[in-house]
């Protein structure tokens, strides 16, 4: 199923300026055509919010319904000195601003990615205070799991949580940085919180905490750039039947499942995928250049280490065991568990560092991309690894979109004249949506909106 997307009603929205404000709202419905609904939101159903109770219409809620939704963006009751009916302003237009919270998502680089995963009709968000998930069809609240140590009250930087199996059920996993509070001559300490919880209940399954240890990179300033798409705070990449793989500020730590206890770590290494017995990611040896290495899950040692490239720009997964690297030539595809090299593809020359994305579906698209600018974009075939077609700002005749997302054979993505959508089979125009949404899957899609996230429900 291809979503082709047109905006029906906002579900939940955030800032995704670091360390800025915060904004949770529930837009007036609008139509396809982006013309505003009435206020109850007919014909569609009146529109839902994601954290705040629904006041009676006409109402802005109470005061003890606004401290509520308060308290539940900023944390643990908000910043010091702020009180939960100062950082919440409800007005007429039922939009509601957490004024001094700080954001659920990071960004940095030439990508954005918020601190959302879409699984099935849900949208899990790695909140302040822990996991929240929300129902894509009506907006609301399906559950919230919190972690056991607070969250700092100046505001913390979150990645998008993962959405993996656990005993045969769908669990979903999330990682917070959080510092454990000393007491006596016992100094605080920096932690990584692990939080697994039930994804059709919200019920905790485990929660476990590990101490966290910058990367020496990390400290001196010297190559931040490992990150993919700049995010540095701790998340979880990969969760197996014995292993939880996941990553800090250029750190990797690998946890056995079971017990909950640390296997391994290794600073200056940035975890991009699991492949079977494999974890497979990315160091830079000198400034300017970057190795992909394999290890073993149960030791740490390494099984395989390609060549190092030039170039900055951190790899990407492309498909299901496959990484993509940009090199001087163009951007070759290696197998995450072996590291042997499936496909090189050429482009010389080309200015933007090349990455891929797997549209869950059998089409990898990979593009030149920087600071939301494209010269070219190839698209493969996930099976045969063999290329269906090519755009090229040199060829002429046709813009390059910049891609934001790729789902079941559609390419979004927006040039000068606004977003557009790709076929992912053939290249061909096939439609000209409102948004080029970041996030798509069959129930809703998550699109930046004048500096905001919001979420939608699919319209086909």
């Amino acid at each position: 199923m291809t979503a082709i997307v047109t905006p029906r009603y906002s579900l939940i929205r955030f800032s995704n300026n670091q360390g800025g404000k915060a904004r949770d709202a529930a837009d007036e419905d609008e139509t396809s055509s982006g013309a505003r609904r009435d206020r109850h939101g007919s014909a569609a159903g009146r529109p839902g919010r994601m954290l705040q109770r629904e006041p009676r219409p006409g109402r802005r809620g109470s005061r003890s319904e606004r401290e509520e939704l308060a308290q539940r963006i900023t944390g643990s009751g908000g910043p010091s000195g702020v009180r939960p009916s100062d950082a919440l302003r409800c007005r007429r237009s039922r939009r509601c601003h957490a004024e001094r919270a700080s954001q659920p998502s990071t960004t940095s680089g030439p990508k954005n990615r918020p601190a959302v995963t879409l699984s099935g009709a849900t949208a899990f968000v790695t909140a302040e205070s822990g996991i929240e998930a929300f129902d894509t069809y009506s907006g609301r609240t399906t559950w919230s799991a919190g972690t056991i140590t607070p969250a700092p009250t100046d505001g913390t930087v979150r990645a998008a949580p993962l959405v993996a199996s656990l005993s045969g059920a769908p669990a979903v996993f999330a990682a917070f940085d959080r510092v454990v509070q000393g007491t006596g001559t016992t100094p605080s300490r920096t932690v990584i919180e692990i939080l697994a919880a039930n994804a059709s209940t919200g019920q905790r399954l485990w929660d476990t905490q590990i101490d966290s240890t910058p990367s020496p990179d990390d400290i001196m300033g010297e190559d931040d750039s490992l990150a993919a798409d700049g995010i540095t705070a701790a998340r979880v990449v990969a969760v197996d039947t014995q292993n939880v793989v996941l990553t800090q500020n250029e750190t990797t730590y690998v946890l056995d499942l079971s017990s909950r206890q640390l296997r391994w770590k290794r600073a200056s290494f940035q975890a991009i995928a699991l492949a079977g017995d494999v974890v497979t990611g990315e160091g830079s040896p000198t400034y300017g250049q970057r190795q992909l290495t394999g290890y073993a899950t149960q030791d740490g040692s390494t099984r395989w280490s390609a060549s190092p490239v030039d170039g900055t720009h951190p790899a990407s997964p492309a498909a299901a065991g496959l990484i993509a690297i940009d090199t001087t030539n163009g951007f070759d595809l290696l197998d995450a568990k072996t590291g042997a090299t499936r496909t090189s593809i050429s482009r010389a020359p080309h200015i933007h560092p090349w990455s891929c994305a797997f549209d869950q579906a059998s089409v990898i698209a990979c593009s030149d991309e920087e600071f939301n600018q494209s010269d070219s974009i190839v698209a493969l075939d996930s099976t045969s690894l063999q290329q269906l077609w090519t755009l090229d700002s040199n060829a002429g005749g046709r813009l390059v979109p910049s891609l934001s997302a790729v789902w079941h054979g559609a390419l979004y993505g927006s040039t000068p004249n606004g977003p557009v959508v790709l076929d992912g089979h053939t290249g061909a125009n096939r439609a000209t949506p409102q948004f080029a949404p970041i996030l798509v899957d069959a129930n809703a899609v998550v699109y930046w909106s004048e500096g905001e996230v919001s979420a939608q429900r699919t319209t086909g």
